[in-house]
């Protein structure tokens, strides 16, 4: 039975954490989205993107996901709103 709450656990993190994706309507995340993408000569071209918040300050914040990730993901817009709230 134990082993069978910790098989699953890693599981209720992934399902928790997207319908808190689901229900999370901060406005302030309503930033815009950009993207771009450039040409590595060893890679081959790769996109980047994500979402632009401008609130007037002079210092750039960059947050970067995990592997697997993407800019949407409960933690990055988390780590975001820190950034919001600290001006």
């Amino acid at each position: 039975m134990i082993k069978a709450i910790h098989h699953w656990k890693g599981h209720a993190w992934t399902v928790s954490a997207t319908a808190l994706e689901l229900i999370d309507r901060d406005p302030r995340m309503g930033a815009k989205r950009w993207s771009t993408s450039f040409v590595d000569q060893d890679r081959g071209c790769i996109d980047l993107g994500g979402w632009l918040h401008r609130n007037g300050s002079s210092i750039l914040v960059v947050l970067l996901h995990g592997l697997g990730g993407c800019s949407s993901d409960l933690y990055v817009r988390q780590a975001a709103r820190k950034v919001l709230d600290a001006g």
